[in-house]
Parts: structure tokens; C-alpha cells; sequence
């Protein structure tokens, strides 16, 4: 039988390097959450926080779960026949004299009162799903928290969107207060204040940090990234920069997970989980400067490769499941096309051969 850590060590969770910012609604109903349903999937954009609010969650969580709160990370896990090893490797257990398959571990932690924290599952939803279906039946002592850009969809899974961050209400002459009040100005000050010292929103600045988080709408990756570049660049430099190209934000710590360093990447790995006509109408809807309507993209992106009536479950697909981190940014950043256009189209040729929509009205 498999001996390991429950027991020993009551966590693998990583200690918080940064400080936790906002989330506290989002935090109060994750940890509700937890406490009724045994499956608790968090979904979101890429770079939505989905992960730091999984984290917080179980380690605020950790006291009720005597064999402890366990991360799983499944980013660079590539094959889903290793997911079932990827849980035995973070519980610390040694002895595997019992195999690592599916049975192996649920007889493992049949048993146990744990909380498993299964992070990062969009691209082995299949294994994940089935992972999670056997290990919920068989042991009833078990909770499982996963984080995901799509939805496990599975039986007694609940779901839990991650928003972007709150920004402040629309409208001129905002105040301090009303500018902290939103965590996404809080998150940004906080960060910039460890690269610019003595960084703080004041009357003079209040307009500007706002303006540049709703150029970020509020994502947290893209939030962070942008703090480190006001160690270079001013508001201004920094706000009117992202009207013409994503590159300006630079990239995170070099401590960081590669797809989280840049949002070309993130944006890049929503990208490659893609199907093939789901890529092909991403590239498509590249055309459109901001928002458009439904009958907008049907006009401008059908043809015989993607019929017509193919085109709202399409985008019901791209908004719902892995490429909304684009979808997001898509409705409020006006250079968001060309972002897309650099992780959808290389070698495809595809944008040029679509109509472009009228210059006036959005579509």
C-alpha cells in the first residue's frame, strides 16, 4: 500500500510571496461553497486570479481537513495518463508499490478527510473529469477544488466564475476613496508601490491609475505586469502604449509559470486548446475594432468553412470555455483585434479573406 505524506505534513500549499489583494466577496463565497458541495470548480478568464483565489481559499479552509490541504499543479502536465501520478507526487507519497492508476489512489485516500486542490485543468478535462468522478465516489471523506478556464462538467460539480477585478463606476472626476474602493486600483497600487517607491493614488494620479485598469479590464495578470512597468514608464506613457500594442506590458517575474510571464502567452495557450473551427473564427472576429453583435459576426465571419448557423455556438464556445481571457479584453481594449490577430493568425491567411465590418456603429 502506498505510504506518503497525509499525516506527516498537513500541506503542500506554497506560501504567499505577495500580498492577497481584494477577492474578499469572491473569497467569502468559494469558501461557502466548500463547505456544501465536494466538487468546487473556480472558472475564468486566463490571468483572472483563479488560481491565488483557489490557494487562499484552502489554506483558510485547511483546519477542517485533519490529512490536509493539497495542490496539484497540472500546468505542465501534457499527457493525461500522468494526472493520477501528478496527485501521488504532490501528496508526497513514496512508496508506489500499488501502481499509480486511478484505483491506486482512490484506495489511497479512501479513507481520509482532505481537500484536494487540482489547479490548471483546462487542458486535460477529459482525465480531470473522470479523476474527479472516481475519486468523489469512492472516497467520501474527499473535496476537491479545481481551477479551470472551462468547466469540468461532470455530476455534482458546482462552478464558481472568477470576474476580473472590481473597478471603479463610470464617470469623470473620481475620487481617492472611490478609486481604492476597487480592487483592481488596489491591486495595481500595491504592486507599483514595490517597484516605484512611494507610488500612491492621489488626486493627481486617481484619473489615471482608473483609466489604465479599465484599459486592463481589471485582469489580474495584466494588472501586475503593468506595475512592473511603471518602474520605466509613466501612467501615461504606459495607458496610451496599450492602444497600439500588448507587448508594452513586458513580462512577469522570472519565478513565474512560462504561460502566465506574458498575456501574449497567456493569450496563446487559451489559443492552443482550441479546436480547429474555433480558431478560425477567433482569427475571424479579429476584425472588429471592439464589441460586436451576433448578426454582425455571422455577416462578416460565415462561409462555407464555418456556416452560418454554426456561428453563435461557436462564439458561445470562445466566450464560455478557454479563449475568454481574449473574449474579456476583447470588449473594452480598442488595439484587441491586433492581440488576437498575433496569436491566432501566423501562417493562417485566414483574416484577410472575410469582410470587414462598416466603419461606423461598431459592426
Amino acid at each position: 500500500m502506498a505510504e506518503g505524506a497525509p499525516g506527516h505534513r498537513a500541506s503542500n500549499l506554497p506560501a504567499e510571496l505577495t500580498s492577497f489583494v481584494g477577492r474578499r466577496e469572491e473569497l467569502r463565497e468559494a469558501k461557502r461553497l466548500l463547505t456544501t458541495t465536494r466538487l468546487l470548480t473556480l472558472t475564468g478568464s486566463g490571468g483572472a486570479g483563479k488560481t491565488r483565489l483557489a490557494l487562499r481559499a484552502a489554506a483558510e479552509m485547511a483546519r477542517g481537513f485533519p490529512d490536509g490541504a493539497w495542490m496539484v499543479s497540472l500546468a505542465s502536465i501534457q499527457d493525461p495518463m500522468l494526472v493520477p501520478q501528478a496527485v501521488f507526487t504532490a501528496l508526497g507519497v513514496h512508496d508506489l508499490s500499488a501502481g499509480v492508476s486511478l484505483s491506486s489512489l482512490a484506495g489511497y485516500l479512501d479513507g481520509k478527510r482532505l481537500l484536494l486542490v487540482l489547479d490548471n485543468c483546462e487542458h486535460l478535462l477529459d482525465s480531470c473529469a473522470v479523476l474527479t468522478t472516481t475519486l468523489i465516489a469512492s472516497c467520501p471523506e474527499l473535496h476537491v477544488l479545481a481551477t479551470s478556464r472551462q468547466a469540468l462538467s461532470v455530476a455534482g460539480e458546482v462552478r464558481m466564475a472568477v470576474p476580473p477585478m472590481s473597478l471603479p463606476e463610470p464617470g469623470r472626476g473620481i475620487s481617492i476613496e472611490q478609486a481604492l474602493s476597487a480592487d483592481a486600483v488596489g491591486l495595481l497600487s500595491e504592486r507599483a508601490a514595490a517597484v516605484v517607491p512611494g507610488f500612491s493614488v492621489d488626486a493627481g494620479s486617481a484619473e489615471a491609475v482608473v483609466e489604465l485598469c479599465r484599459r486592463l479590464d481589471g485582469i489580474p495578470l495584466a494588472l501586475e505586469l503593468a506595475a512592473v512597468r511603471l518602474g520605466s514608464l509613466s501612467l501615461d506613457q504606459l495607458s496610451d502604449g496599450l492602444a497600439s500594442e500588448l507587448s508594452i506590458l513586458g513580462s512577469a517575474n522570472r519565478g513565474a509559470d512560462a504561460r502566465q510571464q506574458t498575456l501574449e502567452a497567456t493569450i496563446g495557450w487559451s489559443h492552443g486548446l482550441l479546436d480547429e473551427q474555433e480558431r478560425l473564427l477567433w482569427a475571424r472576429i479579429s476584425v472588429f475594432a471592439g464589441g460586436f453583435e451576433e448578426d454582425a459576426a455571422i455577416d462578416v465571419c460565415s462561409d462555407p468553412r464555418l456556416p452560418p448557423e454554426q456561428i453563435v455556438d461557436l462564439l458561445g464556445a470562445l466566450w464560455t470555455s478557454r479563449s475568454s481571457s481574449a473574449s474579456c479584453m476583447a470588449a473594452t481594449l480598442p488595439a484587441t483585434g491586433c492581440w488576437i490577430r498575433s496569436a491566432s493568425t501566423a501562417g493562417s491567411g485566414c483574416v484577410g479573406s472575410v469582410r470587414r465590418p462598416p466603419s461606423k456603429g461598431g459592426t
